[in-house]
């Protein structure tokens, strides 16, 4: 038998069954969950699920600008802190001891 060349996966699996035994009776299972994950919104189209796209993207610009001032100041030994003080979400950077 000939191997033909430039063949696609599905082309070169044509025919091919694989008879069920423990190591890959999971698979099937396996390959489902993968379908899911697969399904999910990407992380582009999930990111935004509580804020609108351009308060996001703002907010990206804000936390970049922060991070390259903190590099500029030669600040990295921080921690960044979050908390929540009535209807605002507050974050800080606090050096570590």
């Amino acid at each position: 038998m000939k191997i033909k060349k430039n063949l696609s996966d599905e082309d070169m699996l044509r025919g091919f069954s694989e008879t069920l035994s423990f190591e890959n009776s999971i698979q099937p299972q396996e390959a489902a969950n993968s379908r899911l994950k697969n399904n999910k919104k990407s992380g582009a189209e999930a990111s935004n699920v509580f804020l609108p796209a351009e308060i996001e993207e703002k907010f990206s610009k804000l936390m970049l600008e922060m991070r390259t001032q903190l590099l500029k100041d030669k600040k990295t030994n921080v921690e960044w802190k979050v908390k929540k003080e009535n209807n605002q979400i507050i974050i800080y950077v606090k050096e570590k001891q």
